[in-house]
């Protein structure tokens, strides 16, 4: 049977290119003739891109970035995907202007003249383009999104294509004189940041009133963050790289302090739809890399010698995020429960996944604990089901506690806490937690 699909939005897709062209044209236009006539202009280079070749050849990819960025708003067949995509690119292009007013740069090497074809692209590019619009790079903020788009939509041998001819357009910004390389990172980290900040569905953002507890964290990951910020600008003075190390961390740790003001899901962007419960997309991934690795540490650190899991009652296990040698116990997993935000999807395969995240540090709350519990004793009546969180000692142990009591395995909180702390030491669950189960078990009744 044949499915008819829906027509292109050619109409919708023309006046989207109708409003972005000359947008792009007038505003980038503007902001070059107004920097060349500042007295501000700075210059931010590393020592060792004065070692970079002139590669004229180059200018052919550098330019056509145009062309595709054209192309790209006649690919769509549904208005909301289309509408996302011409956002993301006018939020590419506003944030960048934006960071030219703010901090005016200037491109320092002098530019070689090329010959024959190369020689008249040059001079159509050096015709419009002054070297003053640098950090961020609107060429590599665009670039960013106009892969992700047609890497989407294409497979085989012309998504390999794409790729090679993607990453030319990557060097040429610094092989054709046209940026530095505090020009690239700085423009790929707002190229992802318009993916990120414009999801695909089912993503978006919406926000949720924070507890006490929430607040006080998103404080000390805010004052982390201003700590990060400080040591990036010191830092500039020896490296602009380990410069860029710092502020990334500042991103990373300002998106996880939202987090805890009330934008939960919508930071880590891991998808419960998805057939592998609980996938990261790629732009949370590299946006809260420096959490995640700094997360990951910790995890391990503290996972030493009990990252494997304990059998609590029936066929449920507790334990921490499952390493590959959980899957080596040669246990028949039935069902997994996630209850961490942190992590990518877990490696544990079973047939039934269940993603339920809770902040790390904050107890899980009471709705939340009744979908678990609820899934929990459906699931284990089955097989063996493991409900982790990241150490198995806090957000996973507050759902087992709360099954147990349930199910009458226990006559109180605190004495399936006490049970749970005989099989897997360490529990740490506060006052909170306690009264979260207690409201729980009351609306599971």
């Amino acid at each position: 049977m044949q499915i008819n699909q829906s027509p292109i939005l050619w109409k919708r897709g023309a006046i989207w290119l109708a409003l972005l062209g000359p947008f792009f044209f007038l505003s980038y236009g503007w902001v070059n003739y107004y920097t060349s006539g500042r007295s501000d202009l700075g210059v931010m280079v590393e020592a060792w891109e004065h070692q970079l070749p002139f590669v004229p050849w180059l200018m052919l990819p550098y330019m056509s970035i145009d062309a595709f960025y054209a192309a790209s708003l006649f690919l769509f067949r549904k208005r909301s995907a289309l509408d996302r995509h011409a956002l993301r690119l006018l939020l590419a292009t506003v944030v960048s202007l934006i960071g030219f007013l703010l901090y005016p740069l200037q491109f320092s090497f002098e530019v070689p003249k090329a010959d024959g074809f190369n020689g008249a692209l040059q001079a159509i590019l050096l015709g419009f383009d002054k070297p003053y619009n640098q950090a961020p790079s609107l060429h590599i903020s665009l670039l960013i999104v106009l892969w992700e788009l047609y890497a989407k939509r294409l497979q085989g041998f012309a998504r390999m294509a794409l790729h090679i001819w993607f990453f030319a357009i990557a060097a040429s910004v610094l092989l054709v004189y046209q940026h530095h390389f505090i020009d690239v990172w700085t423009g790929a980290l707002v190229g992802v940041a318009c993916l990120y900040l414009i999801p695909d569905q089912p993503f978006s953002w919406r926000w949720q009133k924070p507890t006490a507890q929430m607040r006080r964290l998103a404080m000390r990951y805010g004052l982390l963050a201003a700590c990060t910020i400080v040591a990036s600008m010191l830092a500039h003075q020896v490296s602009v790289l380990l410069a860029a190390i710092f502020m990334w961390t500042t991103i990373a740790l300002t998106l996880i302090s939202f987090a805890y003001l009330g934008f939960e899901q919508q930071v880590f962007q891991r998808d419960s739809l998805s057939v592998r419960r609980g996938n990261m997309r790629w732009p949370a991934k590299f946006l809260l890399a420096p959490y995640l690795f700094l997360s990951w540490c910790s995890y391990r650190m503290y996972t030493k010698r009990r990252f494997l899991p304990n059998k609590i009652h029936s066929n449920v296990w507790l334990g921490a995020f499952p390493r590959t040698a959980v899957s080596n116990l040669g246990i028949n997993w039935h069902g997994v429960m996630d209850l961490t935000n942190e992590f990518p999807a877990s490696v544990l395969k079973a047939p039934i996944q269940k993603y339920l995240p809770v902040l790390d540090l904050t107890p899980p709350k009471p709705k939340t604990l009744v979908r678990a519990v609820r899934w929990l004793e459906r699931t284990q009546q089955q097989g063996d089901v493991l409900v982790h969180c990241a150490l198995g000692l806090s957000r996973s142990s507050s759902v087992v506690a709360c099954w147990l009591v349930w199910r009458g395995h226990a006559d109180s909180v605190q004495q399936a806490i006490a049970m749970i702390d005989t099989k897997r030491v360490g529990v740490v669950l506060s006052k909170e937690h306690e009264a979260n189960i207690e409201q729980a078990l009351k609306e599971l009744d």
